[in-house]
């Protein structure tokens, strides 16, 4: 992550709603700026009541760091791929458990 302000997160409206494309809520900020942000434009009235539809955090290079989506939560980073390093961490971390203290293998 960069310690540059180079992050922004964009709100977009329920299409329903007619009221325009997108709005830049934050731009060109650091990174904890722009998290709190996501956060907040994730969390609040609107964003629960469905008024807001998507929120995206981009980095300098205009990729997308985070999104959530109306009615989904947090669709990337995917659970799926947080939910399978987490499991390959944790095999790792038992593997690392299962040698003895004798230094053999228990399984």
């Amino acid at each position: 992550m960069s310690n540059r302000p180079e992050y922004s997160v964009c709100q977009f409206p329920d299409p329903k709603l007619d009221i325009g494309d997108h709005e830049y809520v934050r731009r060109y900020v650091m990174l904890d700026e722009a998290t709190a942000a996501f956060r907040h434009y994730t969390s609040n009235v609107a964003a629960r009541m469905g008024f807001t539809h998507r929120v995206i955090m981009t980095d300098g290079g205009d990729c997308i760091v985070c999104e959530w989506i109306y009615g989904q939560g947090v669709t990337w980073p995917m659970r799926e791929r947080q939910q399978q390093e987490g499991s390959d961490e944790s095999t790792e971390q038992q593997k690392a458990g299962a040698k003895t203290a004798g230094g053999k293998d228990a399984g």
